[in-house]
């Protein structure tokens, strides 16, 4: 448990999709638990973290967001959404938030 989050837990270490064998030796156990990889968050606080770790995405984004509904939706989507760099949420702001002391 952490401190002053009664439902958050600490890890000890987080392993990426374990081969099958790890994976039922680690249920054996009965000590491990899975992420189910599902992220719950105001959309605000997702824009904040990928506007100062991942600018050009989040510029990227804030542009196809603004003509969504315009008759430029596709031509706007055609143009950027290709060149929005290809990265995990996991990667672009979970682990680099919860290296800052954030939670993710």
């Amino acid at each position: 448990r952490l401190p002053g989050m009664p439902t958050a837990r600490a890890v000890a270490r987080f392993v990426e999709k374990p081969d099958a064998e790890t994976a039922a030796a680690y249920l054996a156990t009965g000590a491990f638990s899975w992420n189910a990889g599902m992220f719950v968050t105001r959309a605000d606080v997702l824009l904040g973290h990928l506007e100062r770790l991942h600018p050009p995405l989040h510029e990227g984004l804030r542009t196809i967001a603004a003509a969504w509904d315009t008759p430029r939706r596709d031509e706007v989507l055609d143009e950027h959404w290709p060149r929005l760099t290809r990265i995990s949420i996991d990667h672009a702001v979970a682990e680099p938030v919860s290296l800052d002391g954030g939670v993710a």
